[in-house]
């Protein structure tokens, strides 16, 4: 860890601080990026999931809403027959 730390400030020495902050700066974004893909993917599949979870439900509620349906025609029929 010296000798990184002893290269590092020979090289900040002879090309000046400008060269350690744009690498410094470059490490920090490549960092911030890949953290970020990592929140992006994780959204996505989340996303997926709502989405499964709504048309799910949306096709239950179909299927509810003929089901009450049908059952309000036979009821209808039904009371047509006992008049």
């Amino acid at each position: 860890m010296e000798d990184a730390i002893k290269a590092l400030l020979e090289t900040s020495g002879q090309y000046g601080p400008g060269y350690l902050v744009a690498a410094l700066t470059l490490v920090l974004y490549w960092v911030a990026h890949k953290d970020l893909a990592k929140e992006r993917a994780a959204h996505a599949s989340t996303s997926e999931k709502l989405i499964e979870l709504s048309t799910a439900s949306i096709r239950a509620d179909m299927e509810h809403t003929s089901a009450i349906e049908a059952l309000s025609r036979i009821l209808d029929s039904i009371e047509r027959r006992l008049r």
